[in-house]
């Protein structure tokens, strides 16, 4: 589901992109330029949701909470049961298949299409010109067109005059249109259900035609003459959809296009739209984390997330991990006595004893880590401590995440998730054998009402 919410924004930031591209640029003349802007903003909407920007936002210090003192006295046999897993949807597992099985689709039929151009150029005849360029020749009744170095021409084009179609596709090529349709039919099947993203490459193929026939008639073909050679081989398609076809379903839009005059350069700034809208984008995707002010909180939440001396998180050899703070701040219509107190690390007694010689290391810190993902769900009204238990195995792999003490269903739940998702630890050792180990994370919540 992590990966389906991902492609979610990045489906809004695509859409966001491609309308105002449509409305401000798609009819100015700025054909490379605008190849640029759509393959561009089609990466960039890949990337923008991977761009989270952390900002740190001092708030009232929680109160300092003292290192958990080991006793002797186990925790009642009770807490020790591990919590209830509530029964799972299936609709995030079905809607899960289904883009699977759309993004399967589509790439199903981007391979098919290569396959069927590969099939066609070990058929044909080979033709090299002077220049370099390779000549396809088929038997096939096929409309002309081109695909990465190759240009493919049915024997009956072949025999008449060319001149313009080879012209054409030999644009088709030096101006490298293979790759960049091949890259949007790639992210068009991540993006298979998004009509934006089937807007955008007919955009981008149009705007192919378009740098291609402007190329002939630079090289000196008469405009008419070209135009109605465009007419006479509008009868067929090629029907590759990764190849460059010399005929394509938008000729009324290349002919016009071609007697158009060219736009002022300063319609080009209208471009500058990229940069509020990635702004915006950015500043949706921000996170704030709330760090207390006063400096003996800092001090500890500095040694804490610093990682300095990894395996200092340990005392002597007890399991029990340095607690993290989870800090809410109400709304005003919050009071304090409609907040739930569960239980404080004072009122708790732990006694795990790390039975190793050496402890645990994660593979990044561990503190920071939980930091950085652990958040209060929307609207819960409950604080305490959060106790779980989980095991670090020989392989370095988290497992049997228990609740050891817990406060409600939302907050027990977001605890063990995310321990289970732990990044890959150092496993301990004993007497030189990886063993594994079990540790002990408090997780402290706690909400500030105004």
């Amino acid at each position: 589901m992590d990966f389906l919410l991902y492609d979610g924004k990045v489906a809004l930031a695509l859409l966001v992109f491609y309308l105002f591209y449509r409305f401000l640029l798609k009819k100015e003349t700025f054909h490379r330029f605008n190849r640029v802007v759509l393959v561009g903003t089609a990466v960039l909407s890949f990337l923008l949701p991977l761009c989270i920007i952390t900002i740190h936002k001092p708030i009232e210090a929680a109160p300092v909470v003292p290192e958990p003192t080991i006793v002797a006295t186990e925790l009642p046999a009770q807490e020790l049961v591990p919590l209830l897993e509530p029964a799972v949807p299936w609709w995030p597992t079905a809607l899960t298949l289904l883009f699977w099985a759309g993004v399967a689709f589509v790439l199903a039929r981007v391979t098919l299409s290569i396959l069927s151009i590969v099939r066609i150029i070990r058929q044909g005849r080979l033709v090299r010109e002077e220049d370099g360029c390779k000549i396809i020749v088929t038997e096939r009744d096929i409309d002309p067109f081109s695909w990465m170095k190759y240009i493919v021409l049915s024997g009956k084009d072949w025999e008449a005059p060319h001149e313009s179609i080879l012209a054409h596709e030999k644009a088709h090529i030096g101006l490298g249109h293979s790759l960049e349709v091949l890259l949007v039919d790639v992210l068009s099947a991540l993006q298979w259900f998004n009509p934006a993203i089937w807007m955008l490459r007919a955009d981008l193929q149009e705007l192919h035609e378009y740098e291609a026939d402007d190329a002939v008639l630079r090289a000196g073909t008469n405009i008419k003459e070209y135009q109605y050679l465009l007419i006479r081989k509008a009868v067929s398609k090629s029907g590759y959809s990764v190849a460059n076809s010399f005929n394509h379903s938008i000729l009324k839009n290349r002919i016009t296009m071609m007697s158009k005059s060219k736009s002022p350069l300063s319609r080009g700034l209208r471009v500058l739209y990229l940069i509020p809208l990635t702004c915006i984008g950015l500043g949706m995707q921000a996170r704030t984390i709330y760090v207390a002010p006063d400096k003996d909180n800092e001090k500890i939440l500095s040694e804490r997330l610093s990682g300095t001396a990894r395996t200092g998180v340990f005392q002597k050899n007890q399991a029990v991990l340095p607690e993290i703070v989870v800090v809410k701040y109400a709304d005003a219509s919050v009071k304090p006595e409609d907040i739930n107190h569960g239980a404080s690390l004072e009122d708790l007694q732990i006694s795990d004893v790390l039975e190793a010689d050496t402890a645990p290391v994660c593979s990044e810190n561990f503190a920071m880590w939980l930091n950085t993902k652990l958040f209060y769900p929307q609207g819960c009204l409950h604080d305490g401590t959060v106790l779980v238990r989980f095991t670090v195995n020989k392989n370095g792999k988290v497992s049997d995440v228990n609740v050891m003490n817990g406060i409600c269903e939302e907050l027990d739940n977001a605890v063990v998730k995310l321990i289970g998702k732990s990044p890959v630890w150092t496993p301990a050792t004993r007497k030189g054998k990886k063993v594994a180990v079990q540790l002990v994370q408090p997780v402290i919540f706690a909400i500030r009402t105004k």
